[in-house]
Order: structure tokens, then sequence, then C-alpha cells
């Protein structure tokens, strides 16, 4: 089996980001509560670590609380939402900056073959060859399939030009069962 595609840079870019997805499949929903649990967190930091605070020389429980809430409170849940946020974005930033640095001549378009000698993609760089007894297992997105090797390797092509039924087709031709 043989077919082509084009590989354009936000496609590498959405296939990077659905790949993280499925790395660190715990990212998304984390991130959808970040800001409670910074509040939270902040909240309970507070309430331990308040500070004595005195007017004219006597301790005022009532300025302590406003003081916790104006001010400690806010300044904590920014910190911890903002550094958070920064660190569970950072596989998402790496895939776009590592597709932002590639030159034009990295896209375009690429054929990918299986066969019994393996899968090759042959783009404009030249082509790749992975062997068939190197797969995994496969799985499939809303845009992508993934051809896994190993933990940290895999190929992905487009469902555009791909269903998973076709390739695993293909690849039971040449025995290998995934």
């Amino acid at each position: 089996m043989q077919k082509d595609y084009i590989l354009t840079r936000d496609t590498a870019i959405q296939m990077g980001i659905e790949h993280c997805d499925l790395l660190f499949p715990w990212i998304l929903p984390i991130k959808k509560l970040l800001l409670p649990i910074a509040l939270i967190v902040s909240c309970i930091y507070s309430y331990f670590n308040s500070g004595k605070a005195s007017v004219n020389g006597e301790y005022s429980q009532t300025f302590d609380i406003i003081l916790s809430v104006v001010i400690q409170i806010p300044i904590c849940t920014a910190i911890l939402y903002f550094v958070a946020k920064a660190f569970l974005t950072m596989p998402y930033s790496s895939v776009k900056k590592s597709a932002l640095k590639e030159s034009e001549d990295s896209w375009g378009k690429r054929t990918v073959s299986i066969a019994e000698d393996g899968i090759t993609i042959i783009g404009s760089k030249g082509d790749i060859k992975y062997d068939l007894n190197e797969i995994d297992n496969l799985s499939e997105t809303e845009n992508n399939i993934f051809i896994r090797k190993d933990k940290k390797s895999l190929i992905i092509l487009p469902k555009s030009a791909f269903s998973l039924k076709e390739i695993k087709h293909a690849l039971l031709q040449f025995g290998r069962k995934v």
C-alpha cells in the first residue's frame, strides 16, 4: 500500500499536540482545574502562615484577615497559577518551537508505503524506513493515526490520507498483527 499526503507546519504542530495529549493525558484535566487548585492551596497556605498584623502596636485580627484576603491570597494564587501553567504547557510549547525552527524544505509531499520490508516514509529530505517487527500497537485520535514503535518513538500519519482499517489490513497482509 502506498499513499501520499502533504505535511505543513500547522499539520506538524497539530500532530505534535495530539502526541503530547497521548503522552500526558493528565495535563488537560489539571489545566481545567488549575485556578481553583491554586486558590485552595493559597487559602490553606495563608491560613497556616498568617502574619501578626498590628495597628498602633496592638494585634488586630480584622486587619490580619484583610491583609490576608487582599494581598496574600491573590498574590499566592497568581504565582501558583502562572508557575503551574508554564510547567503544564512546556511539552506543547516545545512542539511549536521545534516546528517553527524547521526550514521550509522540511514541509511538503510525503509518500508512505507499507510493504513486506517495512514502512517507508519518503519526504523532501530523504526517506526513513521502519521495520514491521518494531511496531507495538496502533491508536488513533480525531485527526491522526499513531503507529507506536516503543514508548517514546512512533510514526504519526494523518487520517486525511489513511484509515486505521487500511493500515491494519496492510500490516496483516505481511504477517504483522497489531
